[in-house]
C-alpha cells in the first residue's frame, strides 16, 4: 500500500521504516499463527525534522487484508508515527501491530525489546519464535557498557494463554 522501500529508494526518497513481527503479538501467539509482519515507512528527510508522514506500509500474515484499510486511511490523512501510535488500537488484536509499527519507527515501542541503547547504539532483534508450552521466547545483540563487546541476550516472556 503506497509506497516501497525500493520505490522509494528509486526515487531517493529517505524513509524510516516501522516493523513489528506477529511473534510479538499476543493476539497472533493466542491464535497459533505468529508467522509475518506489519511495515510501515515514513519519510525520514531533514525537511521531516522526524516527524515524516507515513509513505507506505505492507502486512504480511493471517487476515493481512482486513487491516490494509487501516494503514491506506493513515497515507490518505498524511499521518506520521506520532498520529498513528497514539490511534486507538485495541488490545489484543491483530491491528494493533500497525500501532506498534509505527511506535517502532518513532523510537517509543515498549512491546520489543529493541529499546536498551548502549553507547548509543541501539539493539538488534536477531530472532523472535512463536510462544511453545507457554512462554513466548527471542533474542537480540546489545552492546554491554561494561565491557566493549557485542553480546547475545535471550528473554523469555511467561505468556498467559487466558489473556
Amino acid at each position: 500500500m503506497g509506497l516501497t522501500e525500493t520505490e522509494a529508494k528509486a526515487q531517493g526518497i529517505k524513509i524510516k521504516k516501522g516493523l513489528f513481527p506477529c511473534a510479538a503479538s499476543c493476539r497472533a501467539t493466542a491464535n497459533g499463527r505468529t508467522e509475518g509482519f506489519t511495515k510501515l515507512l515514513f519519510d525520514d528527510s531533514p525537511e521531516a525534522h522526524g516527524h515524516g508522514k507515513i509513505q507506505g506500509g505492507g502486512i504480511v500474515g493471517p487476515n493481512a487484508g482486513d487491516m490494509l484499510g487501516k494503514i491506506a486511511l493513515a497515507i490518505e490523512m498524511g499521518a506520521d508515527a506520532v498520529d498513528i501510535g497514539k490511534s486507538i488500537h485495541p488490545h489484543p488484536t491483530l491491528g494493533e501491530s500497525i500501532g506498534m509499527a509505527a511506535e517502532v519507527a518513532h523510537g517509543s515501542c515498549t512491546d520489543l525489546p529493541l529499546a536498551r541503547k548502549s553507547h548509543g547504539l541501539p539493539a538488534t532483534l536477531i530472532n523472535l519464535g512463536p510462544a511453545r508450552d507457554g512462554v513466548l521466547c527471542f533474542s537480540f545483540t546489545v552492546l554491554d557498557h561494561k565491557i566493549p563487546c557485542v553480546d547475545t541476550v535471550l528473554m523469555v516472556t511467561p505468556f498467559n494463554s487466558q489473556y
